[in-house]
């Protein structure tokens, strides 16, 4: 398979230079693709849910399925069980992440393919079955644009099944950041709402389903050092803006 004439698995260079907040995220994950593993129960656990989910759509047993993020690989390794002969082929921002997601799935899906690849500018010469992503679409610069984008690239009767955060997450951060004011609040990413969703889509051509899940930490310091860990610490602006003193303020 070729992109506009690229290997697959060399797809720098097909489209402009990603947006600083990209970067950032490219960075982020990048740095935290070892100790991602880790600390990543709760994305382990969406992922193996939504992997039930997709099994429960009766696709076909050699469908061409089409990852966005797929990080480390749990969501793979979680479809291997329920799709063992799909044509997979796993994306990723971050070369570092696609790394490891080749590590842990060649003796699961010896014959997957991998590319580091924006998942918002993607040019593919070929539709899938299924495209998906678990805790990936959160990242996108242009969610709305994106998700008809994608919607495109399905076969007839394909599928877009995928998990993001909503857009409760995070209120106990999110109220901390609020307090410094006004200025501040670009810190935290945006998240979409279920009617948010919903709007992207032709009426009744989407199922949204929403869980809520606690997670408890000692301290806010332990709480962004868990966001480090898993590279979620990119802010809705691409720049970081606070000085030690406000982050040591807000961690307070």
């Amino acid at each position: 398979m070729t992109l506009q004439g690229k290997p697959v698995s060399n797809l720098h260079g097909a489209y402009p230079p990603p947006s600083r907040r990209k970067q950032m995220v490219m960075r982020n994950f990048g740095r935290a693709a070892l100790s991602y593993d880790g600390v990543a129960d709760m994305q382990n656990e969406t992922a193996r849910e939504l992997a039930g989910s997709i099994g429960a759509l009766s696709l076909d047993g050699e469908a061409e399925i089409l990852e966005i993020g797929c990080g480390t690989g749990f969501l793979g390794h979680a479809l291997a069980s329920v799709l063992p002969s799909g044509r997979f082929l796993f994306t990723d921002i971050s070369p570092n992440m696609v790394h490891q997601c080749r590590v842990k799935l060649a003796g699961v899906l010896p014959h997957a393919q991998f590319a580091v690849m924006d998942g918002e500018n993607l040019a593919l010469d070929r539709r899938f079955d299924l495209i998906t992503g678990s805790l990936s679409f959160q990242w996108f610069d242009n969610p709305a644009t994106t998700l008809a984008r994608l919607a495109d690239l399905l076969k007839p009767k394909g599928v877009l099944a995928f998990a993001t955060i909503g857009a409760d997450s995070l209120g106990e951060w999110r109220a901390a950041v609020s307090s410094l004011g006004a200025d501040f609040e670009k810190i935290i990413p945006t998240f979409p709402s279920a009617a948010d969703l919903k709007g992207v889509f032709p009426e009744d051509s989407l199922v949204v389903r929403e869980k809520s899940q606690l997670e408890r930490y000692e301290s806010a310091r332990k709480f962004l050092g868990g966001l480090k860990h898993i590279g979620a610490l990119t802010t809705q602006s691409g720049e970081a803006v606070l000085s030690s003193g406000q982050l040591r303020a807000l961690l307070r």
